[in-house]
């Protein structure tokens, strides 16, 4: 009965209770003894997350989140375990799987976790986002969990394709987009811009669900603008 305690107690700190899946230290750990135990296999490692889950738990209550949560990680415990891989819950609504590569269709597990949502009736605003990185020689697993990170945070910013694949050109965007934010924070330090233009994705939950359509917050420009068309008026009333 002690030795029964004990094991319970130790796979209480191993698995989540809700998901049934390997917590997260534990699954990575156990993805590195995967990785090292069979370096000529070529792996993929997948992340994904469901878009706007915190207000899904708003909306339909804790208890149908955590439903779908639950769900989820029985289907990709399955998968996992069919393709003699690996299935790690990260917390909130953050999941991973470590597979051998091309054992399971991405287009397979999307449909799979979009029917775990669609349950309640509800669909583009709570699509999964799949994030997917392959190995390399001498890869380390948190560089292919950075990977597919950065995969999936491209396939949130894409509502037609959910599923992207990394590429090293990611690595480019993020410095551009990073050049864009420090350039735009140095501006607005500096005084040099009034306003912006903004447009902003409205979903339409009515009968037609799912359908976007876009708000247009207009503001004033730049200062130089500005200034520029200040100079213009100035010289017209001369």
């Amino acid at each position: 009965e002690g030795r029964t305690l004990v094991a319970r107690e130790e796979s209480a700190l191993l698995l989540d209770p809700l998901t049934g899946l390997k917590r997260e230290k534990y699954y990575f750990h156990s993805v590195e003894e995967l990785l090292k135990a069979h370096p000529e296999q070529k792996w993929m490692m997948v992340v994904f997350d469901i878009e706007q889950f915190k207000m899904f738990n708003e909306w339909y209550g804790r208890e149908a989140g955590d439903m779908v949560l639950a769900r989820i990680g029985a289907g990709i415990r399955k998968d996992a375990e069919r393709t003699n891989g690996l299935a790690g819950y990260l917390g909130n609504d953050d999941y991973s799987m470590f597979l051998p590569a091309g054992s399971l269709q991405m287009e397979e597990l999307f449909n799979n976790l979009h029917k775990a949502i669609m349950r309640y009736g509800v669909s583009l605003g709570f699509l999964p986002a799949i994030g997917v990185s392959y190995s390399k020689e001498e890869d380390t697993v948190m560089r292919l969990y950075d990977e597919a990170s950065m995969a999936m945070r491209n396939a949130k910013t894409n509502f037609k394709n959910r599923i992207r694949y990394f590429d090293p050109s990611m690595y480019t965007k993020i410095a551009s987009d990073y050049q864009i934010l420090s350039d735009f924070q140095s501006a607005l330090k500096n005084n040099e811009i009034i306003g912006l233009t903004v447009y902003l994705p409205i979903f339409d939950w009515g009968v037609s669900k799912g359908r976007v359509k876009m708000a247009e917050a207009d503001l004033e420009v730049t200062k130089p603008q500005l200034e520029q068309a200040h100079e213009t008026y100035m010289q017209d009333i001369r």
